[in-house]
């Protein structure tokens, strides 16, 4: 296989894995903000994101990080459920600063 074919796949792959992790939540939730976007808003703010969990639950805390595209954030806790590397989470929480990092306190996370 070339390399610019290996470099087109793999842009597709990317585009196309993006575009599941920002796709909206259930009929009737909160459409989901982009990370990116909801690290923009204040300290205060509600928001819904959906991504990929990076870091589990338990790694640190009872919290876990997700990713998506290229910005991720913490979330400060599981929601009474272990996450692992590579679940796709739905969280809605109140954006706060955790010692200096941006965290989303959880209302809801679910998958």
């Amino acid at each position: 296989m070339s390399l610019s074919l290996t470099r087109s796949l793999v842009t597709a792959l990317a585009i196309a894995s993006l575009a599941f992790v920002g796709a909206p939540a259930s009929a009737g939730g909160n459409a989901p903000t982009p990370i990116s976007s909801a690290r923009h808003q204040a300290v205060g703010s509600s928001v819904t994101v959906r991504g990929t969990v990076t870091v589990p639950s338990g790694a640190f805390d009872a919290g876990f990080a997700v990713q998506q595209g290229n910005s991720g954030i913490y979330v400060l806790d599981a929601g009474g459920a272990a996450r692992k590397v590579g679940d796709v989470v739905t969280i809605t929480g109140t954006l706060v600063d955790n010692f200096g990092l941006l965290s989303i306190q959880p209302s809801a996370v679910s998958r």
